[in-house]
C-alpha cells in the first residue's frame, strides 16, 4: 500500500485501524496522524490488538519502521 492508497482508505467510510507496532518511545517520537499504538515485541500484543479492535470486521493496516527493521522481513 503506498501513501496515497492509505490516505483514500483512511478518509473513506469505514476506515481501517491503523496501528504502529514499535515501542511506546518511537510511537511518542514519529507516527502517523491518527495510529494507535501496540508493541510487537511485547507478549501482550494480541491484547493490545483485541481492545483496539473490539469489532473484527474492521480492517487493520500495520506499520513499523520499514525495509531493514526487525519489524518488516
Amino acid at each position: 500500500m503506498n501513501a496515497q492508497q492509505l490516505q483514500n482508505r483512511l478518509r473513506s467510510s469505514s476506515p481501517p485501524l491503523l496501528l504502529h507496532v514499535l515501542p511506546e518511545e518511537i510511537f511518542s517520537a514519529q507516527r502517523i496522524a491518527g495510529s494507535q499504538n501496540a508493541c510487537v515485541y511485547e507478549t501482550a500484543f494480541l491484547n493490545h490488538v483485541a481492545r483496539l479492535a473490539p469489532q473484527k470486521h474492521q480492517d487493520i493496516v500495520v506499520y513499523g519502521a520499514g525495509t531493514g527493521s526487525l519489524d518488516c522481513p
